[in-house]
């Protein structure tokens, strides 16, 4: 089977979808970069990085999800203003994006994206108090987040193509580290390979190692079983 088949199989289909997690990886990136520059250009660094990211990239409902989520956070972080919570900057970000692109709200990509941040935000914390009782805090974290977004996108994903991927709660806390990883040792080795043309085939061999574990990774949690309804 195809690798994207095998990531749907694994109920990772959000990984390959260009997103919040993407934009904010390119957003730290900026931020580190310019963090001598003094905190005002430091900001607007960062958003117009994010711009571009999103410019060159498309507007799809998610990564405008994103966009709208962190612009909301720069601004409010260069006006200082400390009040707003998480939640908040998500009930901005959706009736900014509602009113903006109304049709987005009809898709599913627009659906998945919101839920699984509210899911989050919502029931995280309460799964990972549970977890925390039997699994060591940071794999309770990693699952109760994970738990906390299935809960929200199940019901959309079974309405919309039919399915759940209960295995997906496991394979999005196992996944997740391994494709960040994947993303910022990619910019190191092409940077690294520029400077050092010498140092690009030792990179490409590591590069694909990282690839090989991911794939092979994904096409285990494939194989559990799901639900078809």
């Amino acid at each position: 089977q195809s690798a994207a088949d095998s990531f749907r199989r694994a109920g990772l289909s959000h990984i390959l979808a260009l997103s919040g997690m993407h934009l904010s990886l390119f957003s730290g990136i900026t931020a580190k970069i310019s963090h001598k520059t003094g905190k005002k250009a430091e900001f607007i660094f960062q958003f117009a990085a994010i711009v571009l990211f999103v410019w060159f990239a498309g507007l799809s409902p998610s990564l405008f999800r994103a966009l709208l989520c962190s612009s909301i956070t720069i601004f409010c972080s260069m006006l200082r203003i400390k009040s707003l919570k998480p939640l908040d900057i998500l009930s901005a970000s959706f009736l900014i994006h509602c009113v903006i692109f109304p049709a987005d709200a009809f898709k599913t990509a627009f659906l998945l994206s919101y839920g699984a941040l509210l899911g989050i935000l919502l029931f995280s914390e309460f799964f990972t108090r549970i977890l925390i009782r039997t699994v060591p805090p940071s794999c309770a974290s990693a699952i109760g987040a994970s738990t906390g977004a299935q809960s929200l996108t199940a019901p959309v994903s079974i309405k919309c193509f039919g399915t759940f991927a209960p295995v997906g709660i496991i394979s999005t806390a196992v996944i997740s580290p391994l494709i960040t990883f994947f993303i910022f040792s990619g910019l190191f080795s092409l940077i690294i390979s520029f400077a050092f043309p010498f140092f690009a085939p030792a990179a490409a061999f590591f590069m694909n190692l990282v690839y090989t574990v991911i794939i092979k990774s994904v096409r285990l949690f494939a194989c559990a079983p799901a639900f078809s309804f």
